[in-house]
């Protein structure tokens, strides 16, 4: 006789703004994350991060995240931060059993785990494996399968290319950014926040994890049209 699991499907999405990129020597200076409940989002996280002295922030990845620095001084510890996070995440997960866990996703999530570990090891945080299971989902590599019929029309591979092309959004990269940010609340010009870099995130993830299937759009189909369009354009070109 089969019997009947109760089972619900977690995935725990994340993005962090660091101060470099070396997780070894560099801090983390905001976590945003949502927590998925079979498909759908039941919370959300988001804290700017006060890294621990002797942790490098530089100049130039303040630039690119538009984080003051007076913003971290003011922020939480690294230790606080990740009570915060463990305690959103208790919500959802329970601490003590070891079959209740959820799948760590992002887009580039490697990058991600590294810092988030590296970060737990310097305050004596043993625990992270309670929350997640040990593996990770990167939507950047299996984004990267699934766009490889057109894949030579993106000029790069950022999340935001990567969002805007499989959206099929016609709009500039800027109003997609300004569309998120407004419905997460956000001001506008918060542009390269890790709250919106983890909503465009979910957005590939249930792309490619729906086989593509979105909104009633076949975007793998329409994804290899564009590539066939793209060829016989540079055919033409050349005769």
């Amino acid at each position: 006789m089969q019997e009947n699991f109760n089972y619900d499907e977690k995935v725990f999405h994340i993005d962090l703004e660091t101060g470099g990129l070396d997780s070894k020597i560099h801090g983390v200076v905001q976590i945003a994350a949502a927590l998925d409940l079979n498909g759908e989002t039941v919370g959300r996280f988001d804290t700017y991060v006060k890294p621990n002295k002797g942790v490098i922030v530089t100049d130039e990845a303040l630039s690119i995240s538009k984080i003051s620095r007076e913003t971290i001084e003011s922020a939480p510890t690294e230790s606080v931060a990740l009570f915060n996070l463990f305690g959103w995440l208790g919500q959802f997960i329970s601490k003590y059993d070891k079959t209740d866990k959820a799948l760590m996703s992002g887009f580039n999530a490697g990058f991600d785990d590294l810092f988030l570990r590296q970060m737990c090891d310097r305050n004596g945080e043993k625990y992270l494996g309670t929350w997640k299971y040990p593996d990770i989902y990167d939507t950047r590599g299996n984004a990267a399968l699934f766009c490889l019929p057109a894949r030579h029309l993106l000029p790069n591979f950022k999340l935001l290319t990567v969002a805007n092309f499989l959206l099929l959004n016609s709009r500039s990269s800027n109003t997609l950014e300004e569309m998120i940010a407004k419905r997460l609340g956000i001001k506008s010009g918060e542009a390269h926040d890790a709250r919106i870099d983890v909503e465009m995130h979910r957005m590939i993830f249930k792309i490619v994890r729906n086989g593509g299937n979105c909104c009633g759009i076949a975007i793998r189909s329409e994804l290899e049209a564009r590539a066939e369009r793209e060829r016989m354009r540079a055919a033409k070109e050349v005769k």
